[in-house]
């Protein structure tokens, strides 16, 4: 159906499950769109955290006392629901958004076409929650679809620019939302000025979720050569890794957007 159901696991080595917590990542839609896949692949990146996959977001069991828990006491540190679940997903939060502590939680809505449907959108329009949801497109590599949820579990909030660049009317609100940087991945202006030519082309192939040997073959040089651009980057933007670095060009790139 997209992509990444498309991705085949020939060749991935499986890490022995090391729990962290109890913390577990839940989907909620049908296989068609979280596929065996896609869970299977999650499973091997982050072994640590356990994978759920139910199909309505009424099937999540709740413990209002504390935090949700499934049966097994899994809580749920992230909760990424498929399009057409946005309207529920508004009303589970406003709900339970106390019982849930949504500071503690990460939350994404998955699209599978260019823009989500109507329901989905109504988060940009609105501005309502939108610094809490981050969206998730279904139909691009694993390489990159993995290393934007990584973005969101890792407490980065994702809204691609296409979403931006529809000509959709999107309330001030939202518009000062989607330009508020991180506490502390803050894109500093003079910073992207201080990247030669060659250092923007690699952190925006690296924002893309290309690793160095790919990035290589694109710029045409050694993968030791990106490697050392890939290195200067990282310590010209002051964060710690890759991952960082591209947070940090996203977030970069929806401020410019605004201005």
């Amino acid at each position: 159906m997209n992509t990444l159901n498309k991705e085949g696991l020939s060749g991935v080595s499986r890490a022995a499950p090391r729990r962290r917590s109890d913390a577990c990542i839940c989907f909620v839609g049908p296989r068609e769109i979280f596929s065996d896949v896609i869970v299977r692949t999650l499973e091997s990146e982050v072994p640590d955290i356990p994978v759920v996959r139910v199909d309505y977001l009424e099937e999540i069991p709740q413990r209002r006392d504390e935090n949700a828990r499934f049966a097994n006491g899994d809580r749920i540190c992230a909760l990424i629901v498929e399009e057409g679940n946005a309207a529920g997903l508004k009303a589970f939060i406003a709900a339970r958004g106390e019982a849930l502590s949504l500071s503690r939680m990460r939350f994404a809505i998955a699209y599978s076409e260019d823009r989500p449907d109507s329901e989905a959108m109504d988060f940009l329009r609105s501005g309502a929650l939108l610094n809490q949801v981050s969206f998730l497109p279904m139909n691009i590599n694993i390489t990159t679809w993995m290393l934007t949820l990584r973005i969101i579990l890792s407490g980065g909030h994702v809204v691609p620019p296409a979403l931006l660049e529809t000509g959709l009317t999107v309330s001030k609100a939202a518009s000062r939302k989607l330009a508020e940087p991180g506490l502390d991945l803050e894109p500093t202006p003079d910073v992207m000025d201080t990247l030669t030519r060659r250092e923007r082309e690699v952190l925006q192939l690296l924002a893309s979720g290309q690793q160095n040997k790919n990035i290589a073959d694109r710029l045409q040089v050694s993968e030791h050569t990106a490697k050392i651009h890939t290195h200067r980057i990282i310590n010209k933007l002051g964060v710690s890794n890759r991952t960082a670095a591209a947070v940090w060009y996203h977030r970069h790139e929806a401020r410019a957007s605004h201005l």
